[in-house]
């Protein structure tokens, strides 16, 4: 048996930890530069505010509402999440962290599960805030589904015991779409060949569900039935890719600007190279002006180093001169962006023969630990690099954002006896 573990409206949920008379109240969470509605509370979902909508059309709702409004607080969601993880790995052996909200763990072993399930959802609540759903299945992908059903329920928890039942009530009623795996591209697909839900798959032929969704479409099909396919992940494939990319709080005209933002990307994307113990040897840059500008602008410009590196003044070093290959005078810049590829692990990297690094790696490496370790102590940009400027007005807007309770003490919780 396996449990999907998922944090109910989990950004929504974490303002409300810290400011109790949110409870009961819409809540609401935004995109960077606070346009789109990210996160939404079971109250703001009654409003009728739609994943995703623009807050300047729902805007005048949600104040008729008295709704609370935030901008996105990732440092706070980040911390919360993995102290929900850290729960987690304390009630059962093993556990697949699925995403920044979810999680999978494998039961097996384990006899009464309904005061499992109970048991990971009261101790969550109780020693971090967040409520949250639990989904169990003899497969991941019933999982998936038991989980809705988990966070309509009173109980908050749901098992599928008897399969063919759960076909009968469930399956023959969840759209093909709602199925964990299958993409709205193969759900048009399907649905012209007569398959609707998810009964309609778990019944299809198993030669022909392989011929149109691969061996991929076949597993899903499999675990409908509950024969289970997917494993827990406990060890994921190495990163490919570190994307760190945002929109301006204004529109950006001078390089001067525009190398800050980019060194300051630069910055945050090494920060997670190092998390991961990894290096980079290709690097992007990209700049881009709004796709509603009369006068539209992209550009991006790709660079390599002769050894992958983690040490960010390097990084930057090579990012601005990259910047100036690209950027153009007259254009108002919306948005820039970098992007780390081909990565290394650290301990793997490759050196010519013929390469000078420009300084001991011992002393570049014991360098980045340190301004590592004091950030993470003290708070992001802490220690901060002067190429990334020091008023920063460039950067998103984020004028609803809560404290990061957890991660800075300047912002610690403050309580008035």
């Amino acid at each position: 048996m396996f449990a999907l573990v998922d944090c109910n409206n989990f950004f929504a949920s974490c303002e409300r930890i810290f400011n109790p008379a949110l409870n009961n109240k819409p809540v609401v969470v935004l995109s960077n530069n606070d346009g789109c509605i990210i996160s939404r509370s079971y109250e703001a979902k009654k409003l009728g505010v739609p994943m995703g909508g623009a807050l300047h059309e729902y805007k005048h709702l949600l104040q008729q509402h008295n709704a609370a409004i935030f901008s996105a607080n990732f440092a706070l969601y980040g911390d919360i999440s993995s102290r929900v993880m850290a729960i987690l790995e304390t009630c059962v052996d093993d556990i697949e962290i699925y995403s920044i909200d979810e999680a999978f763990l494998d039961l097996s072993g384990y006899t009464d599960l309904d005061l499992l399930g109970a048991y990971i959802r009261e101790k969550i609540l109780k020693w971090v805030g967040v409520p949250v759903s639990v989904g169990i299945a003899p497969t991941k992908t019933l999982a998936k589904l038991a989980n809705k059903i988990a966070k309509k329920s009173e109980s908050g928890v749901y098992i599928i015991r008897d399969l063919a039942q759960f076909k009968k009530n469930i399956l023959s009623k969840t759209p093909v779409q709602d199925i964990w795996g299958i993409g709205g591209r193969s759900a048009r697909a399907l649905s012209g060949y007569g398959i609707w839900t998810a009964a309609d798959l778990a019944s299809a032929d198993d030669r022909w569900i392989r011929k149109k969704l691969t061996i991929k479409g076949l597993q899903t099909a499999w675990e409908l039935r509950g024969i289970s396919c997917l494993k827990l992940e406990e060890v994921t494939e190495s990163q490919k890719s570190i994307i760190y990319s945002r929109s301006f709080g204004q529109r950006i005209t001078s390089l001067v600007h525009l190398k800050q933002a980019v060194a300051e990307y630069v910055t945050r994307a090494a920060s997670r190279l190092r998390l991961k113990a990894l290096t980079v040897s290709a690097v992007t840059v990209y700049v881009a002006t709004s796709k509603f500008a009369q006068e539209r602008y992209a550009q991006s410009v790709t660079f390599t180093l002769p050894v992958a590196t983690d040490y960010t003044p390097l990084l930057i070093n090579h990012a601005i001169k990259a910047l100036e290959h690209i950027y153009v005078q007259g254009y108002e810049y919306k948005k820039a962006g970098v992007i780390f590829f081909d990565l290394v692990p650290k301990n793997e990297k490759q050196k010519t023969l013929f390469y000078k690094p420009l300084i001991n790696e011992t002393i570049s490496d014991d360098l980045m630990k340190t301004v590592d370790a004091i950030n993470n102590k003290w708070g992001t940009s802490t220690i901060s690099f002067a190429a990334s400027g020091i008023e920063k007005n460039w950067q998103a807007k984020r004028e609803r954002k809560s404290s990061a309770y957890t991660t800075s003490w300047d912002e610690i919780l403050t309580i008035k006896i």
